[in-house]
């Protein structure tokens, strides 16, 4: 169902591409938008096991993207390096697809958004506080549950790691 990565020698393992998601809070989710056309946006996230959670406004292009289709994908750059010398780029990044729900349950829901706050703004508790009264109610949480990651980099990189 998924393809396989061309570049196998620059794949990284499993392993790695776990710790690409959860060493970093931004990525850019990839959805299917109005008229078949795809909608990336740039968003902050929280991992955990196997599943990303985002947050956006129960209306707005991500909510009626995922009106037309569950599917997903998310990328994230872990490192991007220009070595104008040798006329390429230094980079890992991970590709996650999976499909995306939303999360229904309120407990879960205040769970993750206090998850997003501690992690992305930790010490706000006052402005977190008037954040939840005025805009948690409409809220959604999303629960990208991943089917598939891949990761790759720089092929000077993986040569590294391999002999490391």
């Amino acid at each position: 169902m998924f393809r396989t990565m061309r570049r196998k020698g620059q794949q990284l393992p499993d392993e790695a591409c776990k710790e690409v998601l959860a060493g970093n809070s931004y990525g850019v989710l990839a959805l299917l938008g109005d008229d078949g056309y795809p909608y990336s946006v740039p968003l902050n996230y929280i991992a955990e096991d196997g599943h990303i959670y985002f947050h956006c406004s129960v209306e707005g292009h991500k909510a009626d993207a995922l009106k037309n289709s569950d599917k997903a994908s998310f990328c994230i750059v872990d490192k991007h390096d220009i070595d104008a010398p040798h006329l390429t780029t230094r980079y890992r990044s991970v590709i996650a697809f999976g499909r995306i729900s939303l999360v229904a349950d309120e407990e879960k829901r205040k769970q993750i958004i206090t998850r997003f706050c501690d992690q992305l703004a930790p010490g706000q508790d006052e402005m977190f506080a008037h954040e939840m009264k005025h805009f948690f109610p409409i809220m959604l949480i999303l629960d990208f549950a991943v089917e598939h990651m891949t990761g790759k980099e720089e092929k000077n990189m993986a040569r590294e790691r391999r002999e490391a």
